[in-house]
């Protein structure tokens, strides 16, 4: 399989359940990572009514990737403002919410695939800044979005007491 043969779109209500499974694979793995802070979920990973709001919010947006009518990557996104603080400069940003692929279609390109449809989608939005929020120990995310330009902007700390 090449990142030819994957098509990169916007989603659909079709894609619920697919998408789940996706999400699915990203919670599981924050579970690995941070038993104390996440728990196991039955049902669907994200309720079909959170899902359909948004593909239908002009400020959302979730993309899919395909390989042969298959979904395999995921990424969804939310134009913000800047917080409401005269200390902010006033600014639209979009904030990636989650970015998945697959783990069978991992290392060829959809997530790159996927990072330039969300900044095709800032971009036509008129969003300056795209920022996300990734987990201390997923070193694997960090690295790739090091990699594609991001920069570490904010550090939250936690106590345990």
């Amino acid at each position: 399989m090449t990142l030819r043969e994957i098509t990169i779109r916007r989603a659909t209500f079709d894609d619920y359940d697919a998408a789940c499974a996706l999400y699915r694979t990203v919670d599981n793995y924050h579970l690995e990572l941070y038993p104390s802070i996440f728990q196991e979920v039955d049902g669907p990973a994200r309720p079909r009514e959170r899902f359909e709001a948004k593909l239908s919010d002009p400020l959302k947006a979730v993309f899919v990737a395909a390989h042969r009518g298959e979904l395999c990557g995921l990424a969804d996104v939310t134009e913000e403002e800047a917080p409401p603080y005269p200390m902010f400069k006033p600014a639209r940003i979009a904030r990636i919410d989650n970015l998945v692929v697959a783990e069978a279609y991992r290392r060829r390109g959809i997530a790159r695939a996927l990072l330039e449809a969300v900044r095709g989608w800032a971009s036509e939005h008129a969003l300056g800044r795209i920022q996300l929020s990734v987990y201390s120990k997923n070193t694997d995310a960090l690295a790739f979005y090091e990699d594609a330009g991001f920069s570490p902007l904010v550090m939250k700390l936690e106590l345990d007491h």
